[in-house]
């Protein structure tokens, strides 16, 4: 009896091994996820940011659904993400340059106060489905400007 058992789970788990390797074939290219690290800097001869790519990793996985954020502040990035010149996705992440920090005071209080950095690493994680990726600022009193276009 107990022969038949192992016997019995030895051919299921090598069944179920090659239907995961035919699911993973058919669906790799919805099943990848792409990390992409980049540095934003302030460009101090002109008025605006830069944003230079440092890394592109693509993973195998799915990216859970995320909740959409609390809180945007006044100051954030805009990702699009294209596909045959068509927006398929969108993300907004807080600006990496503008914070907003909470510290203990001498006196034990809270407080809070901006600050505003030179430059600072980000990174961004999605599903890879696209072809392109657009990321844009928004800051308080200036319209939205294109940072980069990065083809993937």
């Amino acid at each position: 009896m107990r022969t038949w058992l192992i016997l019995f789970v030895l051919l299921t788990s090598c069944s179920l091994g090659e239907q995961t390797t035919q699911n993973t074939l058919t669906d790799s290219a919805g099943n990848s996820i792409l990390f992409l690290v980049l540095k934003i800097r302030k460009d101090p001869g002109q008025d605006k940011n830069t944003v230079e790519l440092l890394s592109k990793t693509v993973s195998a996985g799915k990216i859970k659904r995320e909740a959409p954020p609390t809180h945007i502040s006044n100051s954030y990035l805009t990702i699009d993400i294209y596909r045959k010149s068509r927006i398929v996705y969108t993300l907004m992440i807080e600006h990496p340059l503008y914070k907003h920090i909470e510290y203990a005071a001498e006196n034990g209080v809270l407080a809070s106060k901006d600050i505003e950095l030179d430059e600072a690493e980000f990174f961004i994680r999605m599903q890879s489905q696209g072809d392109m990726v657009k990321i844009s600022e928004t800051l308080p009193h200036k319209a939205e400007t294109t940072l980069i276009k990065l083809k993937l």
